[in-house]
């Protein structure tokens, strides 16, 4: 498993050439799943790029905020 993560402002979206970069870089290391995880969001050319891999899975802000809101408590 391989997880990239971008600390982006709200407005600097993650585009295309990373998600197609970071493909490469699934396939080249053989990797079972990809994450691109990040502190904004996804352009749309992005999305469609990941779509056509089963392997690369997008996490943005919302989904994080989601995982934390869920996540149990430990005492």
């Amino acid at each position: 498993m391989i997880v990239q993560c971008k600390r982006n402002a709200t407005e600097n979206r993650v585009g295309r050439p990373a998600i197609q970069q970071f493909k490469g870089v699934i396939e080249e290391q053989n990797a079972l799943r990809g994450y691109v995880v990040t502190t904004s969001t996804f352009t749309e050319e992005a999305i469609e790029s990941a779509q056509l891999s089963d392997k690369l899975i997008l996490v943005d802000m919302q989904s994080l905020l989601g995982w934390h809101a869920e996540a149990p408590t430990f005492s």
